[in-house]
């Protein structure tokens, strides 16, 4: 699927099981962090939960803060 010039490919999204394995942990305890706010907002389409791989990646660069840290830190990076 094609998308301004950019393919899906280009900005993979995760499932649940997709990060449990990138986080080398279980699918519950995923659930647990993004209740408790440990990890990056996911994207929601409809009632499918899924998280960007490339904030993943950069989230985790950064030493995985919570989520409002994580936020905050985005905004700042990008000069809002």
């Amino acid at each position: 699927m094609t998308t301004a010039n950019r393919t899906v490919t280009d900005h993979p999204i995760l499932t649940k099981g997709d990060l449990a394995k990138r986080l080398q942990c279980t699918q519950r305890h995923v659930q647990n962090l993004n209740a408790q706010g440990r990890i990056p907002s996911p994207i929601k389409l409809g009632r499918c939960v899924r998280w960007s791989a490339v904030e993943i990646d950069n989230w985790a660069a950064a030493g995985c803060p919570i989520r409002d840290l994580w936020e905050t830190m985005k905004a700042e990076a990008s000069g809002q």
